[in-house]
Order: structure tokens, then C-alpha cells, then sequence
């Protein structure tokens, strides 16, 4: 998932995969998600003194969880231009099924044709 946002990144924002492209933010694009992992980290540390990456598993699903439902105290407490918590989530969300199930391959695990109307030029 980061090598795809991180590649998606460096491209002009009109010929990025990202789904954030078709929302009315406007580019540059990084510091969208760079305040929303900042966010998140910081709502890691408050709940649990560990950076997010830290985390046991299950704390780490409830704390996103409580994101994508917009229960998290203080969300944006201290992180400039972090966006609303549940918007984060969606974005992030959406993003990572492109790269796990956006392609043909993903398409098949999940017992579903493939039929883009226009094919991808690379696989992710």
C-alpha cells in the first residue's frame, strides 16, 4: 500500500489512482495523508503512550475502527490540516481495496470477472 500511494504521489494529481482526486481536495495531495498518519499516530500515543505502528493488533484495529467511525477524542489535536478522522479512514480504505483488489488477479480471488472497460497499465 505505501509504494502505491508513494508512486500515485509523485505523479501529476489528474493522472493519479488515487481515489482522493475525485473529492474536493486540491493537490498536492502528500499532505493529506501525511497529516492524517500524523493524526493517527498521535491518537495512538494518547490512548495507548505507542506510536501506531507499536500497537498490538487488536488495539491497533479498535483505534481504527473508532477512526472510520469518527469516536476518536481530539482527533486533529495538535496535527495541522489533519482531515476529519471517518474522511481519512474512507480515503485510506478505498485506496488500499484499489491496490488489493484492482486488478485482474484481485478480481479472481474474490470470485468476481474482470471486466475493466479500459485495461490498467500496471498491476499493483
Amino acid at each position: 500500500m505505501a509504494h502505491f500511494v508513494t508512486a500515485q504521489l509523485r505523479k501529476p494529481a489528474s493522472d493519479s489512482l488515487l481515489i482522493l482526486r475525485y473529492f474536493d481536495v486540491p493537490p498536492p495531495h502528500d499532505g493529506f495523508y501525511r497529516a492524517g498518519l500524523r493524526a493517527l499516530d498521535a491518537a495512538a500515543r494518547a490512548r495507548h503512550n505507542q506510536p501506531f505502528t507499536a500497537l498490538a493488533d487488536a488495539d491497533a484495529e479498535a483505534l481504527v475502527v473508532d477512526m472510520g467511525a469518527d469516536r476518536i477524542e481530539n482527533w486533529a489535536a495538535g496535527t495541522e490540516n489533519a482531515p476529519p478522522a471517518s474522511f481519512f479512514y474512507f480515503v485510506v480504505r478505498a485506496d488500499a481495496i484499489d491496490v488489493a483488489y484492482g486488478t485482474p488477479e484481485g478480481f479472481a480471488r474474490i470470485g468476481v470477472p474482470y471486466m475493466a472497460h479500459i485495461e490498467p497499465d500496471v498491476n499493483w
